[in-house]
């Protein structure tokens, strides 16, 4: 069992990857991704990527690029999905007083009952904030760090 921690944070993957093979926190390469990136990485807490592939995925594993997503999985696929991620994340996840959750709904809205249940507080700042409106809202914290 690892150590409390204070955070643990959960960030979207993106369609946009590397050509190749590399580090997870390497091969999302698109704005959101790297804005997340930017904004979690100074708290020196655990952070994960949530990953159509791979399910609950380390920053520091090396993966492959991948064409899949949840936009074109149908209900029973994205709550197979959720359940293999609930499993990964009973392994993976260290205690923690809070999760924040900088995904949109689609990736969390199958997992919120149960982060819920293990942690006593779960936040999602970005909230059904657009594209657009994430970026400005990871912006306005980077700068702040």
């Amino acid at each position: 069992m690892m150590n409390k921690v204070k955070k643990v944070f959960l960030v979207t993957s993106v369609k946009k990857k590397s050509g190749y093979a590399a580090l997870a926190k390497d091969l999302y390469i698109s704005p959101l991704f790297k804005k997340s990136r930017k904004y979690v990485e100074p708290f020196n807490m655990p952070w994960f990527i949530l990953s159509e592939e791979y399910g609950l995925l380390s920053p520091d594993k090396k993966i492959k690029p991948y064409e899949k997503t949840l936009k074109k999985m149908n209900t029973k696929e994205k709550k197979d999905w959720a359940e293999r991620v609930i499993s990964q994340m009973e392994n993976n996840l260290p205690e923690a007083d809070e999760i924040i959750i900088l995904a949109g709904k689609n990736y969390y809205k199958n997992l919120f009952a149960y982060l819920e249940e293990n942690y006593k507080k779960v936040t999602i700042p970005m909230g059904n904030l657009g594209i657009g409106e994430r970026l400005k809202w990871l912006n306005e914290r980077i700068n702040h760090i």
